[in-house]
């Protein structure tokens, strides 16, 4: 995760450290950048791009841009063993991809209802006044029984607003960037919450207090959205579709089922709603226990934020549509559209929602895997970069910083702050083409700061690092003052009685010892590092081709890459 908070708080105190590069690559010719490939890999892979090898794509982009400037190019990945100081943080983001998970079997239980909805709708008869007020009737038992939770809690939607901040684009399946452009949020000033929560360095984001204070947000209802509001009049329409993608694991209705059985249908789906209320509720406080402000990549934790809300928007909206839906069954009621929009454009919609939302979910629980590491660095290899895997309990950016720090590369690429630390100067929005690179010298910031290296070091484990809590209340401008004050974290603690950590005593500041060994001891220079590899173009057009990317070698280059690799803004720079 970096070092938390660190970012914008250079943006605040010392925003000259910050240097942008508008031209990007064109200053860097005859450099030498260290990629920190396991991260790459994972912005590649959890980008909002449906192809199913877009972590290839991105590779061979940014490979290619790089060489297009005479760039030379280094990448070191993660090894298989891992820093134990990091145990903490792994089962954080395990906790939280779990989470995911469950909110994915949340979304596509409602994607199939509402695919069942849709089928039984195009099939009953909107004619047939009896079979309406028998419909209307038997939605009025299902919401007179209890619904099987302990909690009936829902969103209210006097409180969270229905989001009309999802844009849909038209699919098109030989697009590979279909999704690229889809943005889901709160608001149209939130961050958007596609944004991926595992694994992304980024703690860029100035935290507004705790996520989780709103808790009006959640409102206890006796009456969960009433199916007979009287006061909604819309018109059905006789068929409605949506994309064949979002139909694929739905169980077709029969063909031709009679009247009582599509009113069981429905009646049915509409007991699962209600049901479904319960479940989005307890992955709601679920989040609020894995993922806490002070403790967590802000950045991450904020997303994680945003898309829990977004399901739980999908929630009303999905009430607000059983309201419509109950009242065309009352055949009392005149058939007209809600502000001119029908039931069944309202239906399509949410349904594209849960599609969208349900494929974030899907992706953001499932990080790389080991085969496409391996399918990054053949790429990665033919294209003549010689790449590094990490030998012992060391991390790729720590290797990166090492080849800087020994004279053996200019720059380190990366999102991880804990790169600054190391005192090595950091390139980030490598991925990002549409916006400037930025370049960050971890030996500027510290001076700059005021700080001796010891110093430094305490600074950025007392901000929260992954090896080192944050101890609440302490924000980087207290930090700050604290280790210009104290000159060390021991000393802070001695002093500051009223700030402490949520462990013992002796348990943190055996983080903060396994931290200070960490940042205070570079990795040895890989011997892998003086076998350069020899850049094959036969067999990267074989291996762009093999994976469905032929087109990026002919002339795609100078049409299709214009702006943004994969629509994310990594640095916030």
């Amino acid at each position: 995760m970096g070092v938390l908070g660190l970012t914008p708080f250079i943006q605040k105190t010392i925003p000259e450290a910050i240097k942008q590069l508008p031209d990007r690559l064109k200053g860097f010719s005859g450099k030498r950048i260290v990629l920190d490939g396991t991260l790459i890999t994972q912005r590649l892979h959890f980008a909002q791009v449906p192809h199913p090898y877009r972590h290839v794509l991105g590779w061979y982009r940014i490979l290619k841009e790089l060489r297009d400037h005479s760039v030379e190019a280094i990448c070191v990945f993660d090894g298989k063993e891992r820093n134990v100081a990091k145990a903490r943080e792994a089962l954080k983001r395990k906790e939280a991809q779990r989470l995911a998970t469950a909110r994915e079997v949340i979304e596509r239980e409602r994607l199939n209802r509402l695919n069942h909805l849709q089928g039984a709708l195009r099939r009953f008869d909107w004619n047939n006044d009896s079979e309406r007020s028998r419909l209307s009737d038997i939605l009025q038992q299902v919401k007179s029984q209890n619904v099987d939770t302990t909690d009936d809690t829902i969103f209210d939607n006097k409180t969270v607003q229905a989001d009309d901040h999802i844009a849909i684009p038209p699919f098109d399946p030989k697009d590979p960037f279909w999704l690229s452009t889809v943005s889901v949020s709160a608001g149209p000033e939130d961050v958007s919450a596609l944004a991926p929560s595992h694994d992304i360095h980024d703690e860029t984001m100035n935290w507004p207090g705790d996520p989780f204070a709103d808790e009006e947000i959640l409102a206890s209802l006796s009456d969960v959205y009433n199916p007979s509001a009287s006061h909604i009049h819309a018109t059905p329409t006789p068929h409605t579709t949506t994309s064949s993608l979002m139909e694929a694991d739905v169980t077709p209705l029969p063909d031709e089922p009679l009247p009582f059985e599509v009113s069981k249908v429905v009646a049915s789906l509409y007991s699962e709603y209600r049901k479904s209320i319960f479940k989005v509720t307890s992955i709601y406080h679920a989040s609020r226990q894995t993922t806490s402000a002070p403790d967590s990549d802000a950045e991450a934790a904020k997303a994680e934020y945003e898309i829990s809300k977004t399901q739980a928007q999908l929630t009303v909206e999905e009430g607000n549509f059983w309201d419509t839906v109950a009242a065309l069954f009352d055949s009392r009621v005149d058939l007209q559209p809600i502000d001119g929009i029908s039931p069944s454009d309202m239906l399509t919609t949410l349904t594209k929602k849960s599609f969208l939302l349900s494929e974030i979910y899907k992706r953001s629980s499932r990080p790389p895997t080991s085969q496409q590491y391996n399918e990054s660095k053949e790429l990665i290899k033919a294209m003549g970069v010689t790449c590094i895997d990490t030998e012992g309990a060391v991390e790729a950016e720590a290797v990166a910083a090492s080849l800087v720090l020994n004279g053996h590369a200019d720059y380190v690429a990366s999102e991880d702050t804990d790169v600054l630390i190391y005192e090595a100067p950091l390139v980030r929005n490598i991925t990002n083409r549409r916006e400037p690179l930025t370049v960050v010298s971890g030996a500027d910031v510290r001076t700059m700061l005021q700080l001796t290296r010891d110093m430094y070091i305490d600074f950025a484990l007392l901000l929260g690092t992954d090896f080192s809590q944050r101890i609440k209340n302490i924000g980087p401008a207290r930090a700050l003052k604290f280790i210009r004050t104290y000159g060390s974290i021991e000393k802070m603690i001695e002093s500051e009685k009223k700030y402490s950590s949520s462990l013992a005593q002796e348990e943190y500041l055996q983080q903060v010892d396994a931290g200070r060994s960490v940042f205070q001891t570079l990795p040895p220079v890989p011997q892998a590092i003086f076998q350069r590899e020899k850049a094959d173009e036969v067999q990267t057009n074989f291996l762009m081709g093999k994976y469905g990317l032929a087109s990026e070698l002919e002339d795609y280059w100078e049409h299709a890459l214009e702006g943004n690799y994969f629509n994310d803004n990594p640095s916030g720079m």
